[in-house]
């Protein structure tokens, strides 16, 4: 009686690390999916944004971006710098852009969407500055989105005998960069974008996964 009972006790012991085998080797195999899913996703490239003329273009190399002295909508002096571990949307506009309005407002939803995960950053390259721009944000109601003045085009001007060129190439307006957690510049899309886009939330998101 007493071998039956360890005989029942080894094959429920063998049992249990059989288990325990399958369970180990299907959560490596979840990783390792995960992992490889990642990969193959990042080796595709940002997905494309659908049904627009507008794509994302990719910058190699993805140089870092500086910190800027530009100004906040009030006149002050700003800072401007990717923050570790948060993707940056940077958009470049002006009063006198027919399409920026509706981005504003697109903008201040996308940042509802992802929240304290992304930062977006709207900078006016107007050359009036604060007497332009803040009027024009009151106008059009836009209150929730962070927004920055560069009448002097610090971030897009190019070099000079008394300053380093801009980090940024502004080919059109609207315009915007992708900045990674990492802190580097990746790419730009040169025109408006529908923000409200599944494709575009998926670009987003394929930026904040970058490592």
């Amino acid at each position: 009686m007493e071998s039956l009972d360890r005989l029942v006790l080894s094959l429920s012991n063998t049992q249990s690390l059989t288990r325990r085998a399958a369970v180990n080797a299907l959560f490596a195999s979840l990783v390792f999916g995960t992992l490889a899913g990642r990969a193959a996703a990042q080796a595709a490239g940002p997905p494309h944004l659908t049904g627009s003329k507008i794509q994302f273009t990719s910058l190699d190399p993805a140089k870092p971006m500086p910190a800027l002295k530009l100004f906040h909508v009030n006149g002050k002096p700003a800072d401007l710098a990717p923050k570790p571990g948060k993707a940056m949307l940077v958009n470049f506009w002006a009063t006198w852009c027919d399409a920026c309005s509706k981005e504003l407002l697109l903008l201040e939803d996308l940042q509802k969407v992802f929240g304290k995960s992304l930062d977006i950053v709207a900078i006016a390259h107007d050359g009036g500055g604060q007497s332009v721009v803040e009027p024009y944000l009151h106008k059009q109601g836009i209150k929730n989105l962070d927004i920055y003045l560069d009448p002097d085009g610090i971030a897009t001007g190019v070099a000079t005998h008394t300053r380093q060129a801009g980090p940024f190439v502004l080919y059109t307006t609207p315009m915007y960069y992708l900045v990674t957690p990492q802190g580097r510049i990746a790419g730009y899309l040169p025109g408006a974008v529908d923000w409200t886009s599944d494709s575009a939330h998926a670009l987003i998101a394929y930026f904040l996964q970058t490592e």
